[in-house]
């Protein structure tokens, strides 16, 4: 499969999210006591879905990748980690069938905060870095 339809499998995965966070916002789950968009919370509903975003794309490059290529978990710059991201480092090399998620896909304690990458160890490649908004 090319990298073009991995990536239209992965987001029409994605799109039951999106289209729940729409369903929400026109069901009034938003309006705060004074019958106002609560923005605050819109947003921040909205930073999961982009923090999101890059656990979709990491495992488009896992899944580019070829069947031999092995994948290090590399931990984030955070202080401190889940209780998921050092074992799935610990556990590192992986292979691109024995890997079940990506950092920020939302599969590990640390949801889509997680601030950890993926490297290929062929050649050094690393999947895409965490989003920062500040």
């Amino acid at each position: 499969r090319s990298d073009w339809q991995i990536g239209l499998q992965r987001a029409d995965g994605e799109n039951q999210f999106l289209q729940g966070f729409l369903a929400d916002i026109a069901r009034g789950k938003y309006i705060d006591d004074d019958g106002m968009l609560d923005l605050e919370a819109i947003g921040r509903r909205g930073d999961l879905y982009v923090h999101k975003f890059r656990g979709t794309a990491g495992q488009g490059f896992v899944d580019s990748s070829s069947d031999e290529d092995l994948f290090e978990w590399r931990l984030g710059g955070v202080e401190e980690h889940c209780r998921n991201c050092p074992d799935l480092a610990e556990s590192s090399p992986w292979t691109k069938d024995m890997l079940f998620t990506t950092p920020g896909a939302g599969d590990t304690a640390c949801l889509t905060n997680c601030k950890c990458s993926l490297v290929r160890i062929e050649d050094g490649l690393t999947s895409f870095a965490p989003i920062n908004f500040s």
